[in-house]
């Protein structure tokens, strides 16, 4: 025989102070709590089990602060007291909840997590808003209020490595690595070879004068912009993957040259990649298991900075030009 408690506290199944097995009233239960209570060994961890019918709850803790019972709709685990802490302690083993739906909500009924049927969906919510879905082909972000929708925030002082990246297997230059938009369209665009384009063609910096010192007149950039040299030459990347033939050429300068004529300052210096070591040996080494190794760091150019020293070398000549149309007016004259 099974133990059955019912709504009533009548409790079946049980032998309380030698009385025979059958049914005992709660009270009778109660009153002989010096009585050792016996469970019916064929009914409790049997095929039938402990049998508590639906708004009788098991309680524990010296303050009832752990409930399981049934409402007669729903099942109910309720702890009133500190944390709920749910452990396994077996090596390698999981905690698994299989349900169609899964939601944890907060104690105003204000969804958390939600996790969908079928669709293998997850949601999460941030004050009843739902501001991240996944879905088949990645993830969505979303806000309904006027907040920064994505923040990501590294807070390690020490972080010496990249905060974001955004990589796709194919290699390839015909598709959008990055796409900006708002109401009315594109806006923004990085392509898959490096090109960035925008709408407005604008590209600047912050310029305010508060935030600045030490504000003075630039030096001479005649030197260096004479010095420079103008190249055109074809990535080793694309050749590598399309063929010479079919590998554009591109114009501007060399880092190297940048550092023989004095221009240092221009050139920055980052750490390779892996997919780098195709292209020179100095970037590093790839194991046969595949780990790569990394070599000497890869040089990168300012481009900003040298198109402002071309403006300053341009003022300049525009200054020689205007000393000698002024010499030649007056020898005209």
């Amino acid at each position: 025989m099974a133990i059955v408690i019912n709504g009533s506290g009548t409790v079946t199944g049980i032998s309380v102070g030698g009385l025979p097995d059958g049914v005992v009233d709660a009270g009778t239960v109660a009153a002989d709590v010096a009585t050792q209570a016996e469970l019916d060994a064929a009914g409790v961890g049997g095929a039938t089990g402990v049998d508590f019918n639906d708004g009788v709850k098991a309680r524990f803790g010296t303050g009832d602060d752990l409930e399981l019972y049934h409402s007669g709709s729903h099942a109910y685990l309720t702890n009133a007291t500190n944390d709920l802490i749910v452990e396994n302690t077996t090596n390698d083993a999981a905690i698994i909840l299989k349900s169609n739906n899964i939601l944890i909500k907060d104690e105003t009924n204000q969804k958390f997590i939600e996790g969908i049927e079928n669709t293998g969906a997850v949601h999460l919510f941030h004050g009843g808003n739902k501001v991240l879905e996944t879905r088949n082909g990645g993830i969505k972000v979303s806000s309904a209020v006027l907040e920064d929708t994505m923040f990501i925030e590294m807070t390690e002082d020490n972080m010496n490595a990249r905060v974001l990246t955004v990589h796709c297997a194919r290699d390839a230059t015909d598709y959008t690595l990055y796409q900006g938009r708002n109401g009315g369209g594109e806006v923004f665009r990085v392509e898959s070879g490096g090109a960035v384009k925008n709408s407005g063609n604008s590209y600047g910096s912050l310029s305010d004068e508060r935030v600045k010192q030490d504000i003075a007149d630039a030096s001479s950039q005649w030197d260096d912009i004479k010095a420079l040299k103008i190249r055109k030459y074809k990535l080793k990347k694309t050749v590598n993957r399309d063929g010479a033939d079919n590998t554009p050429y591109y114009i501007g300068v060399v880092a190297q040259e940048l550092e023989s004529a004095g221009m240092n300052n221009l050139v920055d210096e980052q750490k390779p990649e892996k997919e780098d070591v195709a292209l020179h040996a100095d970037f590093g080494t790839i194991d046969g298991e595949g780990i790569f190794t990394e070599g000497e760091k890869k040089k990168e150019v300012k481009y900003s900075v040298l198109y402002m020293k071309a403006i300053k070398a341009l003022q300049e000549a525009m200054d020689r030009i205007e000393t000698l149309e002024t010499k030649v007016t007056a020898l005209e004259a």
